[in-house]
This record gives C-alpha cells, sequence and structure tokens, in this order.
C-alpha cells in the first residue's frame, strides 16, 4: 500500500510539474506572440514614415516645378508677323516687354521665343532666362549634287548664298546601287 501511496504522490508531483509548465506556457505564449507582432508593426511603421517622407519630398517638388513653368512662360497673342528669324522674334518681344509694359529687359532675360502656331493670330511664347545668354541658332540647309548639275541651277544656289544667310550649308550626293 505504500508503494500505492508513494506510487500517487509520485504522479501527483508529476502533475503538478505539468501544470506549471503549462501555465509557465499558457503566459510566455501571448509574449511570444505580442513581441513578434509589435516587432512586425514597428518595420511597418517605419517603412510607411519613410513612404510618406518620399512622397511629400516629392509632391513639393511637384509643386516647385509647376509654378517654376508657369514662371517662365510668357504668352503673346497678336503680335506682329514681321519677322524674318529669331532675333527679329525676339526684338519685337523685347519692344513690346518694354514700350507697351514699361519692364526694362534685354536680350539676356529671354531663354527661348518661339511661335507654335500658324494662324493669322498667333499666340507667341517667350520664357525668361535667369543668367545664361540666349544660344545663337544654327540656320543649315542641304542641296542635292544632282540638281547642280545644270548651269542654271548652279547660278540659283550661288545666289540663294548671298541672299539667305545659312550658317552650313551641305551638299549631298545620292547613289543608288543597282
Amino acid at each position: 500500500m505504500e508503494e500505492l501511496i508513494n506510487l500517487i504522490r509520485n504522479l501527483q508531483s508529476k502533475f503538478e510539474e505539468q501544470t506549471n509548465e503549462i501555465r509557465d506556457m499558457k503566459q510566455s505564449i501571448p509574449q511570444t506572440i505580442n513581441s513578434n507582432i509589435d516587432t512586425k508593426f514597428a518595420n511597418l511603421e517605419l517603412k510607411y514614415n519613410t513612404l510618406q517622407k518620399s512622397v511629400d519630398m516629392q509632391s513639393q517638388r511637384i509643386q516647385q516645378l509647376e509654378r517654376k513653368i508657369r514662371k517662365k512662360n510668357l504668352i503673346f497673342f497678336g503680335v506682329e508677323e514681321s519677322e524674318r528669324n529669331y532675333f527679329d522674334l525676339q526684338q519685337g518681344i523685347l519692344d513690346i516687354l518694354e514700350q507697351k509694359m514699361g519692364l526694362n529687359c534685354n536680350e539676356t532675360n529671354i531663354e527661348e521665343a518661339t511661335s507654335p502656331n500658324k494662324p493669322p493670330i498667333r499666340p507667341v511664347t517667350a520664357g525668361t532666362n535667369d543668367h545664361n545668354p540666349p544660344l545663337n541658332p544654327l540656320y543649315i540647309c542641304t542641296y542635292n549634287a544632282r540638281s547642280l548639275l545644270s548651269d542654271e541651277r548652279l547660278l540659283e544656289f550661288k545666289d540663294a548664298i548671298w541672299k539667305i544667310h545659312y550658317d552650313v550649308i551641305g551638299l549631298a550626293e545620292i547613289r543608288r546601287t543597282r
């Protein structure tokens, strides 16, 4: 009988150990799960914050670029079509700015002047430049050497050279192989 009592006590002590282990596990499992969830949320929050900063910086940059685009473009309607080249157009815009609007401007203040359309009254856009002088445009023409074989066409070519200002004149010869 003593053996039976010892066996029961032994079983009872093992049962108590197991219940203690189960209690410890019961407390440790939620703690580990919570700690894992906390680390994952911390990582997600960090990524969210970096993405939010990136989006904010990009939206500020977009706003700056939009302001810059609006700042650099002036559109003039009803400009006379008396200009023959870029410099005449630029001078016409400078005259409008100085005489009609009362602004003191020179060639270095205009970055680009173009005529985008061809209707009778077309808009003329002008961009202002902060510090760089405008670039001189190159006028380029090409002639086919075959078309200059006749004396008449060669005289027309020489006359065109003197009448029209070109920076680069190219002669091209097309050879076709059969």
